[in-house]
């Protein structure tokens, strides 16, 4: 069968449950089942997808012939390494050059489990005090060890014992070039999420232009869980978000954006996850805007719909926001002492 320039072989008949005959019957051609372009698998069963447009130890970009470009991750839980992040920047170089749209979409669940967190861990600095060589030698154990934690083969350790790693403000800052990379590119960029979508994933999902996500998916911030900040433009985007909410119910052209701001700041101090897709519509991870779909086996289908929809409207990246409501000295001072209250409620929880 032959579906949109790619090739998925099936085997040639199925078994169907009628009685004892042993009778087989064929995958169903209904019109309904022609939205899964890549249904569950049978066993025996043989696909293709699509055709390569590049492909690293970390990333695959392909096509299926439509002009729509599509990603997916290859490491352990989708999780986000350097590698990716430099994947992610070349698919929307050459979404831009050659294609009409870019989809974020995994053959397999999860979306993605968010940053990797070793790997950054092997670029995190010891303080000044250290430096020398007894320092530099704990610092190259210390790498070594995240590094054998990850995963990581002979040629990571080896650049880890040697101090051959990025250091973790560089990595952070391109963790936040390639949201705003996807958030301002040229060509509509759509997340197409199913099951986890957690730390950067969530971040990388709220900055594209469309989230399709199936009912099943589990969206959030969950950095604090682990004693890190989202830093890869997640709090940035929620503070516009809540700030344009703000402005949408301004009175008198006085703005008053804490209340709105609380609501987004306490779910990443808490580190909540929304449980469903209609959950992350009201905490505030998908927009009005964005999709959700029943069947994940239709998920790549609504997510090519939702591309086209936007190129046929003359789909333009939206303006950079010039002046954004903010809380001030004062919002801060009350984000702070909530955060102390937070941490003392959990601290007595505990004990």
């Amino acid at each position: 069968m032959e579906t949109q320039g790619t090739i998925v072989s099936y085997p040639t008949l199925q078994k169907g449950g009628r009685g004892d005959s042993g009778s087989y019957q064929p995958r169903s051609q209904l019109p309904v089942y022609q939205r899964q372009l890549f249904p569950d698998a049978l066993i025996g069963e043989v696909r293709h997808y699509g055709e390569t447009v590049f492909e690293t130890g970390d990333v695959r970009m392909w096509h299926m012939g439509d002009g729509i470009a599509i990603l997916g991750f290859k490491t352990k839980m989708h999780t986000v390494s350097n590698e990716v992040l430099d994947g992610i920047l070349r698919a929307v170089d050459e979404a831009e050059a050659n294609f009409s749209a870019l989809i974020l979409w995994q053959t397999e669940p999860p979306f993605s489990a968010g940053a990797n967190l070793l790997q950054l861990m092997q670029g995190v600095q010891e303080p000044a005090a250290e430096s020398g060589l007894f320092g530099k030698l704990k610092q190259a154990a210390n790498r070594v060890k995240y590094t054998v934690a990850g995963g990581g083969g002979i040629g990571d350790v080896l650049n880890a014992a040697t101090g051959n790693v990025p250091h973790v403000e560089a990595v952070v800052a391109k963790f936040q070039q390639v949201s705003m990379r996807l958030k301002y590119a040229l060509v509509p960029t759509i997340a197409a999420v199913d099951g986890l979508a957690l730390g950067g994933g969530c971040e990388f999902s709220i900055h594209c232009s469309r989230i399709v996500a199936t009912l099943e998916s589990y969206i959030g911030l969950v950095e604090v869980g682990v004693g890190v900040l989202p830093a890869g433009g997640g709090c940035k985007e929620m503070a516009q978000r809540a700030a344009a909410e703000a402005q949408r119910f301004a009175n008198d052209n006085r703005i008053d954006v804490f209340p709105f701001l609380r609501r987004y700041f306490q779910n990443i101090a808490m580190g909540e996850v929304a449980k469903s897709a209609e959950m992350a519509r009201e905490m505030g991870y998908l927009r009005q805007s964005d999709r959700i779909v029943m069947n994940r086996f239709e998920l790549l289908h609504v997510a090519k719909e939702e591309a086209r929809a936007l190129t046929a409207t003359a789909w333009r990246p939206p303006l950079h926001q010039r002046r954004i409501a903010v809380a001030g000295r004062t919002g801060i001072a009350t984000l702070k002492s909530r955060d102390d209250q937070h941490a003392r409620r959990r601290f007595h929880l505990r004990t």
